[in-house]
């Protein structure tokens, strides 16, 4: 039976099992902080969301199941659904129709959700590789030892796969203020629920990604302080495209 993306199996059609690991003891430390935007309820049912368009058990335009049959499933209120799905519908991922339901968006369709995810890895580019661009000219001497410090977090917590996500979106998103523009950031917020889904399954699928994307991180970081534009631009290239290669690799 396939594996969801915590490595159990997932019933169908929906299942309670996704959730969180536990965080390693230094976690508390308060060098990451939480995305206050983010509901650990709403990124739950991303990270389902997304594995099953990847495993091709939901396609495009599908029905989810009713904030009701959602509660039930998920053992929570009804208030929590809706505050899940009003997150998840402002990421693009999902859309309501009065009336009828709260459907899957129309991607492109394609086995094991290939073509799903090119789409999210190129909406990442747009944004990453534009605020990688400025954040060369107008990053400080503050941001770079931000991004040090998460790299040094990055590689003390390679076994322990969801904080190293959001220590991962926390160095991301470290270049994204050094960038300097004021709309970037909300932007940035907004798709990385989905982006880090894919991080949820990609991780559990290839650990050893953890291992290509320390060194990725380095090379940005280095040609970052170096104000080096093209190789900054480069490297950020490199490492989003591996995103969709890995998961070919994994999925094909």
């Amino acid at each position: 039976m396939p594996q969801d993306p915590l490595g159990a199996p997932a019933p169908f059609p929906w299942s309670a099992s996704v959730s969180g690991l536990p965080l390693p003891a230094h976690a508390g430390g308060g060098k990451i902080s939480k995305n206050a935007d983010l509901h650990p309820f709403a990124q739950r049912l991303i990270n389902e969301i997304v594995w099953k368009i990847c495993r091709n058990e939901l396609h495009p335009g599908e029905q989810l199941p009713s904030i009701e049959e959602m509660a039930r499933i998920y053992d929570v209120g009804r208030s929590t659904i809706r505050e899940a799905i009003r997150y998840i519908e402002s990421t693009g991922l999902v859309y309501s129709a009065h009336g009828r339901g709260t459907f899957v968006l129309d991607f492109n369709d394609s086995e094991g959700g290939i073509a799903f995810i090119d789409e999210i890895v190129d909406m990442r580019k747009m944004i990453e590789l534009h605020a990688t661009q400025l954040a060369v000219h107008h990053r400080s001497e503050a941001h770079l030892e931000r991004m040090n410090t998460l790299l040094d977090e990055m590689r003390r917590t390679t076994a322990h796969f969801q904080y190293f996500i959001d220590v991962d979106r926390a160095f991301h998103g470290t270049i994204v203020d050094a960038a300097g523009n004021a709309f970037l950031p909300s932007i940035f917020r907004n798709i990385s629920g989905v982006y880090n889904a894919m991080q949820n399954a990609l991780i559990y699928l290839d650990p050893k990604v953890t291992d290509a994307s320390i060194v990725h991180h380095q090379q940005i970081l280095d040609a970052i302080a170096a104000r080096d534009e093209a190789l900054a631009l480069q490297y950020t290239d490199d490492h989003l495209s591996m995103i969709s290669r890995l998961f070919r690799a994994s999925l094909g």
